[in-house]
């Protein structure tokens, strides 16, 4: 479908997509937080207990694989560590340590969390690994201001990719300033559904059945003798010396093509192997836009939503179908009173028990949980819990109330 992207990655066979223009919309405005406050409390929990039990931060983990199709795709790989990366942000934030002082500190770990702290910060030392939670909540301020910067007060197509250009260009105009080449910074080339990678074992059943008719070609050569490193400029040779070998190859009798065509089930048009997230997200925005589709800030809610040339309002549908004689909000007078209380607890105790940068940190998370009640995105009840996890957290200020 045109409105689709699809793609693939190093570790499944599977062939997953994204839907445009809704994917980029929802990641831009997925919660977070729910997920670092339950990270950080099964931190806080290990530590006291000294164990890391693997199941239990795998259901943490999994709460991230409703923000993005990419997200959800890598949730078993890339993403495997994201709940020890989030605790180990947490402790250096909190603490006001350095990676590299943590990791002297845990040089010769006494439990299993420290043993696991102390490992993913090797892999950080030796750049085996990123801190993947920082660069998910990066990516989402990147992918909110790439956004407003291409939609934001933009009445047409032409207007929003002049500004898309602008955005990448400058972008690519830093990269170079900074020494980066296009190595560095994640490619994400196209294929057709027999050209991946994998697509021997994508397609394994067709696989087999042309194997069965080349093995006699191919049974007694000898492998070719490829380079350690492949070198781009021997690739046209490895290539040919392997045409070389279906030289003879006949087309199937349209007799065979119905059966062919059952095995290869759809064949999507193009499809993608990004070497990394933020490929993905500019190649969304760069569909969004040859799909000539126009996103536009509802006026209430300021969620992106798809503007229609029948449509020539500020409001997007969730807010038009919720703008009713009602005037019942959405957060209940008891509960709001409890947030401005236990907000205003926090607040008085920056630079005594909360230092400024966390407060602000807290504050955003609170604000972007009334918001997202507003919007239907999340409920009261997970108001509630947030509430109740910043009196553990903070216990000595909110017992002050």
């Amino acid at each position: 479908m045109a409105n689709e992207i699809y793609f693939v990655n190093d570790v499944t066979n599977t062939i997953y997509n994204t839907q445009l223009p809704q994917a980029i919309i929802k990641f831009a405005q997925f919660d977070l937080s729910f997920f670092m406050g339950q990270a950080i409390e099964f931190g806080e929990r290990a530590i006291e207990s000294g164990e890391y039990p693997l199941k239990d931060s795998y259901i943490i983990r999994d709460l991230l694989k409703k923000a993005h199709p990419y997200i959800a795709a890598n949730i078993s790989s890339k993403y495997d560590k994201i709940v020890i990366d989030c605790i180990i942000e947490n402790i250096c934030r909190t603490q006001e340590t350095g990676e590299s002082s943590l990791w002297n500190r845990y040089i010769s770990p006494k439990t299993e969390l420290e043993r696991m702290i102390f490992m993913r910060l090797s892999e950080y030392k030796c750049n085996r690994a990123a801190n993947e939670w920082l660069d998910i909540v990066r990516l989402q301020e990147y992918t909110r201001d790439k956004l407003n910067f291409i939609f934001k007060g933009t009445k047409n197509i032409t207007d929003a990719n002049i500004k898309k250009n602008y955005f990448d260009l400058t972008f690519s105009v830093i990269a170079r300033e900074l020494g980066c080449s296009d190595k560095d910074l994640g490619k994400i080339p196209s294929y057709n559904k027999s050209l991946l990678p994998n697509s021997v074992f994508m397609l394994s059943r067709m696989s087999k059945e042309i194997y069965k008719t080349i093995s006699a070609e191919i049974e007694d050569i000898p492998l070719l003798n490829t380079p350690k490193f492949p070198e781009d400029r021997l690739s046209d040779q490895i290539s040919m010396d392997i045409y070389s070998y279906m030289r003879r190859l006949s087309p199937p009798l349209d007799t065979e093509l119905g059966w062919i065509r059952s095995m290869f089930g759809e064949i999507e048009e193009t499809i993608y192997k990004p070497a990394g997230f933020k490929p993905l997200l500019d190649l969304e925005f760069d569909k969004i836009l040859s799909n000539n589709i126009l996103l536009q800030s509802c006026h209430q809610c300021e969620q992106y939503f798809e503007h229609s040339i029948n449509y020539t309002g500020e409001y997007c549908n969730t807010c038009r179908e919720n703008s009713s004689p009602s005037t019942e909000e959405p957060i209940s007078h008891d509960l709001n009173k409890r947030c401005k209380e236990i907000h205003s607890l926090v607040k008085t105790n920056i630079g005594k028990q909360i230092d400024k940068h966390e407060f602000e940190e807290w504050e955003q998370y609170l604000n972007s949980m009334k918001t997202n009640i507003k919007k239907n995105y999340a409920t009261p009840d997970e108001l509630e819990k947030f509430l109740e996890y910043t009196q553990r957290m903070y216990s000595d200020i909110t017992s002050q109330e």
